[in-house]
């Protein structure tokens, strides 16, 4: 009997000892009180233990309280976004055939037209007056050609990026960007870590 006795306080201190930790319950301490979860699991712990428990608006006020800390804990940890973050994240592509979709397809199309324009004004005078080289893409040489597409592609991809960044589409045409130069043998993830990420969940229009 004595043994049996024993045995039975163990398992009550160890009960009490579990229900007033924050470890084995669902939730988690936050400055030495629990969150609502852990708290409701304790509420039913002693509830079940013969004990009266406290009012509803207490439980309710508590329990307030616990969502709030733990609401101020996360901001601390993940503080909101700085103006030059949201202007060089990545901006969501609105609903097809919607007004907000046609403007951002009318902005996209402005940056291609600028960028492509800007390029053949610089690569031109660069193959000719540096290089040398005379020509044209329907005429050839063919030295003309090769020379042309060859300082017409990094120079393309940069002020795509650089006018997109002026719209406001940074992180739109970077994904461009880092696609025309991997094409020279460059590593992607060299140039952007979460290429295989963003290459999965880019949309284009």
């Amino acid at each position: 009997m004595a043994a049996l006795s024993a045995f039975n306080l163990t398992i009550r201190h160890g009960i009490r000892q579990h229900a007033t930790s924050g470890l084995v319950l669902p939730g988690r301490m936050i400055g030495g009180n629990l969150t609502a979860v852990s708290f409701r699991h304790q509420m039913r712990l002693s509830s079940s233990s013969n004990t009266r428990p406290p009012p509803r608006r207490d439980i309710e006020k508590i329990i307030r309280v616990a969502v709030r800390k733990e609401k101020s804990v996360e901001a601390e940890f993940h503080p909101p976004p700085t103006f030059l973050q949201r202007f060089l994240g990545p901006k969501d592509i609105p609903e097809r055939y919607t007004f907000a979709w046609y403007g951002e397809m009318v902005l996209i199309c402005t940056v291609f037209g600028i960028t492509g324009s800007s390029t053949m004004l610089l690569v031109r005078p660069a193959v000719k007056d540096v290089l040398g080289i005379e020509g044209t893409f329907r005429d050839g040489p063919w030295s003309y050609r090769i020379c042309s597409i060859v300082i017409m592609s990094p120079i393309y991809a940069s002020l795509l990026v650089a006018v997109g960044t002026i719209f406001g589409r940074h992180a739109y045409f970077r994904h461009f960007a880092v696609k025309i130069f991997s094409r020279f043998g460059i590593p992607a993830e060299l140039m952007d870590k979460n290429w295989k990420v963003n290459k999965n969940s880019f949309k284009k229009w």
